[in-house]
């Protein structure tokens, strides 16, 4: 039980390394990215209330149109996003593959 508890912490480490570095990564040392990071779904879903709201169009399950967007924008921009730099993980990571363990 205690090897495994070790085993864990080892893996819990790598895995806050590696967020860490992906992290850096993408938004550097800028305080703006992070910032982006939170910014773009909102302005994403801002101007999809603005497009269909002058268009005087309803949200199909009769809530506001802010939610439903929100419910759809998020999710989608998560999967997206985690998808395309999933595929490249294993190509930019290969030579920490090739540590020994």
């Amino acid at each position: 039980m205690n090897e495994l508890r070790h085993a864990l912490r080892v893996q819990g480490r790598v895995i806050h390394a590696l967020i860490l570095r992906e992290a850096l990564g993408k938004y550097g040392k800028s305080k703006l990215g992070y910032l982006w990071a939170l910014l773009e779904p909102v302005l994403q879903v801002l101007m999809l209330v603005l497009i269909f709201s002058a268009l005087g169009r309803q949200s199909p399950v009769g809530g506001d149109l802010a939610v439903f967007f929100t419910t759809g924008i998020v999710p989608w921009l998560i999967y997206s996003s985690l998808s395309s730099r999933l595929s490249g993980a294993l190509g930019a990571n290969q030579a920490l593959l090739a540590y020994p363990m």
